[in-house]
């Protein structure tokens, strides 16, 4: 299951998926994309929340190339130095978590790549 990606990174997955599943002529593929989901009114606590749960995955050789990858070379680097859940920038939760009140998760950045994948099956 796909963790720690952005709309975009699920968009373009989406496109493989599809031309690999087309070439090889198989059955539709459903695709499940892990969503660290935070849910409340102090923005600032949710992050930091964040930083605490995920704070783990930044020790990681994998996941910190994956976020170099990504667009996120600062942050890596932070990861890569011991920076822990401090190298997770608000911007790069921001792409690959839902954070926020209940109205504002519904409608969430990476849950703007939902309808893109069904639009594909």
């Amino acid at each position: 299951m796909p963790l720690f990606w952005s709309p975009e990174r699920v968009a373009n997955a989406a496109t493989w998926i599809a031309r690999g599943r087309s070439a090889a002529g198989g059955p539709a593929i459903d695709l499940t994309l892990g969503l660290p989901t935070f849910v409340g009114d102090d923005r600032t606590a949710l992050y930091e929340a964040a930083r605490h749960n995920l704070g783990l995955y930044t020790t990681f050789p994998f996941f910190q190339h994956l976020f170099m990858a990504m667009g996120y070379p600062h942050e890596a680097e932070q990861m890569m130095n011991g920076a822990g859940g401090a190298a997770l920038s608000e911007r790069l939760l921001d792409a690959v978590c839902l954070i926020g009140g209940a109205e504002n998760v519904s409608s969430g950045s990476p849950s703007t790549a939902l309808p893109a994948l069904a639009s594909r099956s």
